[in-house]
């Protein structure tokens, strides 16, 4: 929810102001979200692998680590005050949001771990809505970089306080002890390397272009592309994270690699059709944005190996196989770091963007060790779907919405004839949408 409504909440910013305004306010996000993601040790997974056991005592340690961690970016957030001309007078916002981002990462993955999908549903469309209301109409009234810092602000701190509210209302609250306190870390810092992997890609890497090429229209380009990408990603990731704490409470494993099965057929149409008519669809919301086409169409063949790694990582949290957690994620971050930096500087956004694709292609080889085979045979199919519907329009230069259509619907019937999803499936999943939706009970599939 939040990955789509962001990625809209983009778009239409992008229409109202230009490219530049939305370079600012995305470097600034940006920054925020890496010292977020750097600073937060891995507590999202660590929530929703620990509270089914430690409850309120879990919430407690979370909300503590969270807020030493954001006092640091009060340290650390000035050394970037001269990436931009007068970019300084925006580093007190990049302080507020990092504080914010990760307290609300805390509380909300503590909901997710209480398996409460329709109050992070509509606690997620209201901090949505917020920074839609907010956001938009401060940048229509020409505050333009401040009016969406303020929407995204505003976003983090409704989705905090009403988390925490009903957490509270859930679990009640309980100091922790120094057990709980040292527990929460160590998973956490197991899971350090996977989770710091992502903010490299998600949001470091659109800093370091800022740093490195001093062209906001440029970043601004490449984070839309990465918006995208991740809202791509949200329908498999929201079923891998709501997997976790089920796995862990019921035992049952194979929810996990459910997870990934129907997020991967519900999403694959729609990436096929995005990576091959990338530049159309960039240059709809804003032509300036076209010089960002390739590196989406690299980001889309990246998604299956990706959320492929995601799954071995949440297998490997529901057992808590910390050392091989290590693995997994060092073998992505330690490929994405070298990478990032050589192929950032040759090749600019497309480099950044073949960085991401060759991690996640390197850290599968640990990945797919702690998954079985059915789930290598579902990464197979998937992925030479992906290959070989994009690869060869891209290289032949066959693209746009007709030949992007064209080839979702061959992947869609594709799906239906390799049995990856089924009818009974389709029935389902319409079925899990309405529950989420109007809160009723379903019988199991």
């Amino acid at each position: 929810m939040i990955s789509l409504g962001g990625l809209l909440f983009w778009l239409i910013v992008s229409k109202l102001t230009t490219t530049e305004d939305v370079g600012y306010a995305t470097t600034i996000f940006s920054i925020a979200s890496v010292l977020s993601g750097v600073l937060n040790l891995g507590l999202n997974m660590a929530m929703l692998r620990e509270v089914s056991e430690r409850r309120s005592r879990a919430l407690s340690s979370g909300l503590l680590l969270a807020l030493i961690a954001g006092f640091l970016s009060l340290i650390i957030a000035p050394l970037f005050g001269e990436i931009y001309e007068e970019f300084s007078t925006y580093i007190p916002f990049i302080t507020i949001m990092t504080l914010m981002v990760l307290m609300s990462n805390v509380s909300l993955s503590t909901l997710i771990g209480c398996i409460e999908p329709f109050k992070v549903f509509i606690i997620q469309s209201t901090a949505i809505l917020t920074r839609f209301v907010v956001g938009i109409v401060l940048v229509i009234m020409g505050l333009s970089v401040l009016g969406i810092v303020y929407g995204i602000i505003a976003q983090t701190l409704i989705m905090f306080l009403l988390s925490l509210i009903l957490v509270i209302r859930a679990l009640g609250i309980a100091i922790p002890s120094y057990r709980d306190f040292i527990e929460i870390l160590k998973v956490g810092i197991s899971n350090y390397p996977y989770t710091l992997s992502t903010q490299i890609v998600t949001t470091l890497s659109v800093t370091l272009l800022a740093v490195v090429l001093g062209n906001p229209s440029i970043t601004g380009a490449f984070y839309i592309a990465m918006m995208i990408t991740l809202a791509l990603n949200s329908i498999s990731m929201s079923l891998l994270r709501m997997g976790l704490p089920i796995s862990i409470s019921s035992g049952d494993k194979s929810v996990i690699q459910e997870g990934m099965r129907f997020g991967l057929g519900i999403s694959t149409p729609i990436v096929i059709l995005l990576a091959i008519a990338s530049r159309t669809i960039l240059s709809l919301i804003n032509p300036e944005l076209s010089i960002g086409s390739l590196a989406l169409t690299i980001l889309c063949l990246s998604i299956v190996p990706s959320i492929t790694v995601s799954t071995a990582i949440t297998k490997l949290n529901s057992e808590k196989n910390l050392r091989m957690l290590i693995v997994v994620g060092l073998f992505r971050l330690i490929t994405l770091f070298i990478l990032m930096f050589l192929l950032s500087a040759i090749w600019s956004i497309s480099g950044a963007a073949i960085a991401y694709l060759i991690a996640n292609l390197i850290a599968l080889f640990p990945a797919l060790r702690a998954l079985n085979e059915d789930v290598t045979r579902l990464f197979t199919k998937i992925y030479l779907i992906h290959i070989a519907l994009i690869l060869p329009s891209t290289i032949l230069s066959v693209q746009g919405l007709i030949p992007g259509a064209l080839a979702s619907i061959i992947s869609i019937l594709t799906i239906i004839v390799l049995k990856i999803l089924t009818r009974k499936d389709m029935k389902f999943i319409i079925r899990s949408l309405l529950n989420t939706i109007l809160r009723r009970e379903i019988s199991n599939h």
